[in-house]
């Protein structure tokens, strides 16, 4: 199940592109990046897309704490299954971060903190 949060994680941050003929109002990306030459998938789809996944990684960590929190009051050899969900579970966290750390930036250099 950590290996599930940590694939939602994933797919809400990757960008996203149609496949196909139906292009549904959008035209293929000439500016470099990573999507040039791909045609993006509209923002609202995308935003919908972002919320499905995101209330089912929701569901799912909620199964997979009650279940970890089983496993490790348990008397059973279930150390290294613990130590690779905590190990998961980190490395999405640090993802996460560094995800929003970089999407953040773009917007902090034309807003002011300072109250002037």
């Amino acid at each position: 199940m950590a290996l599930d949060v940590w694939m939602g994680s994933k797919l809400c941050a990757t960008e996203k592109s149609l496949v196909g003929t139906e292009l549904l109002g959008m035209e293929v990306v000439r500016t470099p990046g990573l999507l040039h030459n791909l045609i993006p998938v509209p923002p609202k789809i995308d935003n919908q897309i972002d919320a499905v996944v995101i209330g089912w990684m929701i569901a799912t960590a909620t199964r997979l704490m009650g279940e970890f929190s089983r496993k490790l009051v348990s008397k059973k050899g279930l150390w290294f299954e613990i130590f690779l969900t905590i190990f998961i579970l980190i490395n999405n966290i640090e993802y996460v971060y560094g995800a929003q750390e970089e999407f953040t930036s773009m917007f902090l250099e034309n807003v002011s903190l300072s109250a002037a």
